[in-house]
């Protein structure tokens, strides 16, 4: 075998390896998908997403991030599944504008991922949608809060 071959096939092998490896990278280490819930400017309270409701829309994305437009009572519902990654607070002003919480205000992550499903009566099992819920605001805002999580509305609410 000519040695020219010998380096073909060396440097065609460590192409190869290289490739396999940098596509295990991307696979296994790619970054998860960021949420930005998007609240109304001045907001502070519960924040409730029921999550795989048919006949809401989908969750937009933006620059790689999963889009959470907020009411002005803190629900969404969405058609899209719940998936991990981490949360980012904007806040929409009166204009329509968008901004990222510069001021600091807290994500007290009071709240957290429910769901499961519950027996009715018959002993029929009825499947729960998943709900996220936190509170926003500051800790003396959670601390003067009048009222716990209305995550168990989600499922009750149509």
């Amino acid at each position: 075998m000519s040695s020219s071959l010998k380096k073909n096939r060396s440097l065609l092998g460590a192409l190869t390896v290289i490739s396999v490896l940098l596509l295990l990278y991307l696979l296994l280490f790619k970054p998860a998908s960021g949420h930005r819930y998007i609240v109304p400017e001045g907001y502070a309270g519960w924040v409730v997403v029921v999550f795989g409701q048919q006949g809401s829309a989908p969750l937009e994305r933006k620059d790689g991030d999963y889009v959470y437009p907020i009411d002005s009572t803190g629900w969404l519902r969405t058609s899209s599944p719940m998936k991990p990654g981490s949360v980012k607070l904007y806040y929409r002003a009166a204009d329509g504008s968008v901004k990222p919480d510069s001021a600091g205000v807290a994500l007290v992550n009071r709240g957290g991922t429910h769901g499961g499903s519950r027996s009715e009566a018959g002993g029929e099992q009825v499947e729960l949608p998943t709900v996220v819920d936190f509170y926003v605001g500051t800790e003396e805002q959670y601390e003067q809060r009048t009222s716990e999580s209305p995550r168990a509305e989600a499922w009750r609410r149509p």
